[in-house]
């Protein structure tokens, strides 16, 4: 896999210890990291924080840089592991 688009759900905001991978293949399945718990020894890493931009709304925001290795699962239970999967997000935070 050399590039892919990975999606960082942080749907509930005030579960600061939570993120949701959601993965689409190239046929359109959605698959999602939060339909079952994870193995023990996968892991979601923050790997650098630096300031960003102000988003659209006029918030400052961060860069991440993640690293990650996730189970995901589609609908019908069926699992890919993605491993050490990276990601960069830009997170929005109050003044």
């Amino acid at each position: 896999m050399d590039f892919q688009t990975i999606h960082v759900d942080y749907a509930d905001s005030l579960q600061f210890s939570a993120a949701t991978i959601i993965y689409s293949d190239d046929a359109g399945n959605k698959y999602r990291s939060d339909r079952q718990p994870q193995p023990s020894d996968y892991y979601f890493k923050i790997l650098e924080v630096s300031d960003y931009d102000e988003n659209e709304k006029g918030e400052k925001t961060k860069k991440i840089s993640l690293e990650f290795t996730c189970r995901v699962w589609n609908e019908s239970g069926e699992h890919i592991d993605i491993r050490e999967g990276r990601a960069v997000i830009a997170v929005s935070y109050p003044d």
